[in-house]
């Protein structure tokens, strides 16, 4: 049995029935990709099939020219695979780093002047869809990046730089709009979260306030709420109460803190993944059993 948790967003409509406002989709820990060896050394599984099945997802999304660039260098990446000699590898290696670095410079830029036009409609949906669309061929490329460079020389990435700082200021760009969205001055969104979308509060948590547990979070809550007294019809009394104030957010803006969690985790995965190479002691492994876990 499967242990990831598939997230789905949706609202009830006012007769009775449950709205669909996006796609359930599973949050990929990419760091997972390593596995202990012994209690020295771990491996890197092979991890082709993440990448076949992320293109699989992404292929057809966005604008013609980007995708077309996009799908060129999976196939170059593809091919490179098959190939033994290892002068052919890194002939094969450095083009493909070239085309997946031009793509994600050009990926970062429209990233970067699309977060700048956000703030004239916080609520619309569809240019955080267009992030979206941007932030997963990064993701993709990174992978394909990482993936051509574990496979030739896994050691080069003790002094890598280049992919953690493209991760960073992608990262930097998406937590901004979330924080932006927030209202970090009285943890409003992590309120509604906590009351309205209880399942999700630990992701948002790690990423808004992650000093907090949930237990504490919803007990620093409860200590700031205000004593109210009503009067119950069903026991003809006066009652006390404790009276929580949050914000009611649309579907649209709910949807879009989720677009944003979900790029936040992808890219931490990442720079976590990239981390345990740079620090760990870490080996390529080929092995066609794991492999085969992993694609099951």
């Amino acid at each position: 049995m499967s242990t990831k948790e598939e997230l789905f967003l949706g609202v009830r409509k006012s007769n009775g029935q449950i709205g669909y406002l996006s796609e359930g989709v599973k949050i990929p820990e990419f760091f997972n990709l390593v596995i202990k060896k012994n209690e020295e050394k771990k491996v890197l599984i092979d991890f082709a099939p993440v990448i076949d099945e992320l293109h699989h997802l992404h292929k057809k999304q966005n604008e013609l020219t980007i995708r077309n660039e996009y799908n060129s260098v999976y196939n170059y990446w593809q091919d490179s695979k098959t190939y033994k000699k290892e002068i052919v590898r890194v002939q094969k290696n450095e083009v493909l780093c070239k085309s997946a670095n031009d793509l994600i410079n050009t990926l970062q830029a429209r990233i970067l002047e699309k977060s700048k036009e956000l703030y004239a409609d916080p609520i619309n949906v569809a240019p955080y869809q267009e992030i979206k669309d941007d932030c997963n061929m990064v993701i993709d490329l990174l992978l394909c990046f990482i993936h051509s460079k574990a496979a030739l020389e896994i050691e080069s990435f003790k002094f890598d730089t280049l992919l953690g700082n493209y991760c960073s200021s992608i990262e930097d760009v998406l937590f901004r709009e979330l924080k932006g969205l927030a209202g970090m001055s009285d943890d409003s969104l992590l309120k509604y979260i906590a009351f309205e979308k209880r399942d999700e509060l630990s992701s948002f948590l790690s990423l808004l306030n992650p000093n907090q547990t949930e237990e504490n979070f919803l007990l620093t809550v409860l200590d700031d709420s205000q004593n109210t007294r009503a009067y119950d019809d069903f026991h003809r009394a006066y009652k006390n109460y404790r009276q929580i104030e949050y914000p009611s957010y649309t579907g649209d803006f709910v949807q879009i803190t989720f677009i944003l969690r979900d790029l936040l985790c992808k890219f931490r995965s990442i720079k976590e993944l990239l981390y345990l190479l740079k620090n760990e002691k870490v080996e390529w492994s080929e092995s066609e059993s794991l492999m085969t876990d992993l694609s099951e």
